[in-house]
Order: structure tokens, then C-alpha cells, then sequence
């Protein structure tokens, strides 16, 4: 084999090994929308089942049932349930998974 042989093919490697890369980084992108998409659907879900628990946890309080036992029951800090009651607050998000 002569070294124009091999210079070129190297050169076909090369171009093999990029043409390799490429389709496995368009592949990944095309997971990646797909994982961004689950998590944006996932993240909208999550802010409505959010509002949901705010509902029940003020029926919960208005109600009369014991905050401690509201939180508890919802998995929210003390302080989160708290904070989600007081009216000054009642508008805003506690941020509480």
C-alpha cells in the first residue's frame, strides 16, 4: 500500500467517524426534546395538582381540622401550611413539593 493509499484512508475513516458522531448527537438531541417535553408536561402537572392541594387544604382549615394534622396529611412543612393559610400570603406559592 502507498502512502496515498493510506492518507486516504484515514481520510474516509475520518469522515466515517464524524458521519458516526453526528447521528448519535442528532439522536441524543432528539431525546433530549423528548425528555424536556415529558418534564415541561410533568412540571404543569405538578402546578395543578399544587393548586388542588391548596383548595383542599383550605376546605381542610376551614373545616376545622387541626393544622398539624393538614400537614401531615399533605406532606407539607408546618411552616409551608402556615404560610399557604395566612391570608397576606394566600396569593403566593410556597414552592413546597
Amino acid at each position: 500500500m502507498t502512502d496515498k493509499d493510506e492518507v486516504i484512508r484515514r481520510l474516509h475513516a475520518r469522515r466515517d467517524e464524524l458521519n458516526w458522531i453526528k447521528t448519535a448527537l442528532s439522536a441524543a438531541r432528539e431525546a433530549q426534546a423528548g425528555l424536556q417535553s415529558m418534564i415541561d408536561d410533568l412540571l404543569a402537572a405538578q402546578r395543578e395538582a399544587r393548586d388542588r392541594r391548596q383548595e383542599d387544604v383550605r376546605a381542610a382549615d376551614a373545616a376545622n381540622v387541626p393544622r398539624a394534622r393538614i400537614a401531615k396529611e399533605v406532606g407539607m412543612q408546618r411552616g409551608n401550611l402556615y404560610l399557604l393559610l395566612d391570608p397576606k400570603t394566600a396569593g403566593d406559592s410556597t414552592g413546597e413539593g
